[in-house]
């Protein structure tokens, strides 16, 4: 299925809505996921996993000095708030015991433009976002794993080019479009009476 960017992230924005997360959330995560596909990274498919994952107790949050420490996490809730903490600088570094999509976390960092934002696991640099530029290291395909975040320069040998071109999967797009529709309210008389569904004069 080819679309435009466009396209993907309204489908993105309105199956967050049918998963009944906050619009807040909905537009972070569709704008990072379809900014990362117009970089030929295959982050609808990370989207549809952390769709699957369920949202877990929240730990006690470790903090010391400018460290912050999560347990357990999802990009949805602590990967937006930890971009929103690092970008206005509350924190130098951030320390995800687990984390559903360190992907979407970079995709996050780059629609926010943070600067000098890289993410490591076991010290090896998988991503990094600079003023707009922006490194993905695409062999990196894992998931749940101990993520961490700081402000620190680094020179990767290229940075990722993007494509005016994004195809998704159809099995996929077929998914997100199902998901979708439960945010349309079931007709009823009660529905009706209560505004939903178009009148005479609307065009829209």
């Amino acid at each position: 299925m080819k679309c435009s960017i466009t396209e993907l992230k309204s489908l993105i924005y309105n199956s967050c809505l049918g998963l009944k997360f906050e619009v807040g959330i909905c537009e972070e995560i569709s704008e990072a996921v379809s900014c990362l596909e117009g970089y030929k990274l295959k982050a609808c498919e990370e989207l549809r996993k952390s769709f699957q994952c369920t949202k877990s107790a929240i730990k006690k949050i470790k903090i010391s000095n400018k460290l912050i420490c999560f347990g357990p996490s999802r990009v949805m809730y602590e990967g937006i708030s930890s971009v929103d903490y690092f970008r206005t600088g509350l924190y130098e570094e951030i320390l995800f015991e687990k984390l559903d999509s360190p992907m979407i976390l970079i995709g996050l960092g780059l629609i926010n433009r943070v600067d000098n934002f890289q993410i490591t696991h076991s010290s090896n640099v998988i991503g990094y976002v600079d003023k707009g530029n922006f490194f993905w290291d695409k062999n990196f395909n894992s998931r749940n794993i101990e993520i961490v975040i700081k402000k620190n320069e680094y020179f990767p040998s290229n940075f990722n080019a993007s494509s005016e071109v994004i195809e998704i999967d159809n099995k996929i797009w077929k998914e997100f479009e199902l998901i979708s529709y439960r945010r349309l309210v079931p007709q009823s008389k009660q529905s009706r009476n209560e505004g939903a569904g178009a009148g005479i004069i609307d065009n829209d």
